[in-house]
């Protein structure tokens, strides 16, 4: 029998009464469901982490490469322009790890937006598209 099975209520004359209830120990004791869904839910944890670490390690590469794009006002045209598409990968790598909410946050902050967005979003809210915004994530930045 399963474990749970309905139990059997048998009259055992006069006014006595009897319970039998049978389960499957093994699958009492280790039911595979749960270990698996256990381990889903495990790895599904550890995967959120990997891809926050790398967000961050994105972002701040990011963040670097404008600051060496500033600092660096001689530099030649076509190394402007390659420090520059440099800072565009970073932005649509951290596009797809966050379902396009760093561009969605960019666009708001330039919009005069305060920075009262987590920057933590669950995934849902990531993926879930503002108000005013459409469903396409594109990757152009405002020109400061």
């Amino acid at each position: 029998m399963r474990v749970g099975a309905e139990p059997t209520l048998a009259a055992l004359g006069g006014n006595r009464y009897g319970v039998r209830l049978t389960w499957d120990l093994p699958r009492a004791i280790f039911d595979l469901g749960e270990v698996r869904a256990a381990l889903s839910t495990a790895e599904l944890a550890r995967l959120a982490a990997a891809v926050k670490r790398e967000a961050a390690r994105v972002y701040f590469q990011r963040q670097r490469r404008r600051l060496e794009l500033l600092t660096a006002p001689s530099a030649s045209p076509v190394e402007r322009a390659r420090r520059q598409l440099e800072i565009d990968a970073s932005a649509a790598t951290l596009d797809a790890l966050t379902a396009g909410f760093f561009t969605r946050r960019l666009r708001a902050l330039s919009d005069g937006a305060p920075p009262a967005e987590p920057l933590s979003a669950s995934p849902a809210e990531a993926r879930a598209p503002a108000d005013d915004a459409d469903d396409t994530n594109t990757l152009e930045e405002d020109d400061e």
